[in-house]
């Protein structure tokens, strides 16, 4: 294999991103690492349709808020790197990406990822009860975590009307 290929794949070079989207994906832990991977290459990896990344960015958000109060607890530096290379993102090329990065915490700042991939998905065509099967999604943590109940994926909105983490 080109070692060019493997270490800088064309689907990740379709973004104006200054560094390249490991940069993020190496520092921001297992879950918060891979999810940031999936959003990067949605929809531009050959042959993969972008729901299939954004599903897959999704489960790790969801994943990440249900370990989510023991990172808290355990690394709070964790969190702070994140903080910091929010900053970075506002830059990128990726609206979902700039959006995100513009909250105010990096637990603010994945909900946001997570609800712009439930948005992208049902604008997909995916149902609610499609996404939440696919996501295995965990509807404790997410409460824990934001308040409220399960909200409607196919309108976003309700997802940022709960209260305030």
């Amino acid at each position: 294999m080109d070692y060019e290929k493997l270490t800088n794949p064309e689907h990740y070079k379709s973004y104006a991103v200054t560094v390249e989207p490991i940069f993020w994906c190496e520092s921001l832990g297992f879950y918060g690492g891979n999810a940031m991977k999936y959003i990067f290459r949605a929809g531009t990896k050959p042959n993969q349709p972008e729901e299939v990344d954004l599903l897959k960015a999704a489960w790790y958000l969801n994943a990440l808020f249900t370990v989510y109060p023991a990172l808290k607890d355990l690394e709070t530096g964790y969190m702070q790197l994140i903080e910091i290379k929010m900053s970075a993102l506002k830059r990128c090329g990726i609206p979902m990406l700039q959006k995100a990065a513009q909250e105010p915490s990096s637990l603010k700042f994945f909900r946001r990822l997570f609800g712009s991939c439930v948005e992208k998905l049902c604008s997909l065509g995916l149902s609610q009860d499609d996404i939440w099967e696919n996501i295995k999604y965990n509807e404790e943590a997410y409460r824990r975590l934001f308040g409220g109940s399960r909200y409607d994926a196919c309108d976003v909105r309700s997802v940022f009307a709960f209260g305030n983490p």
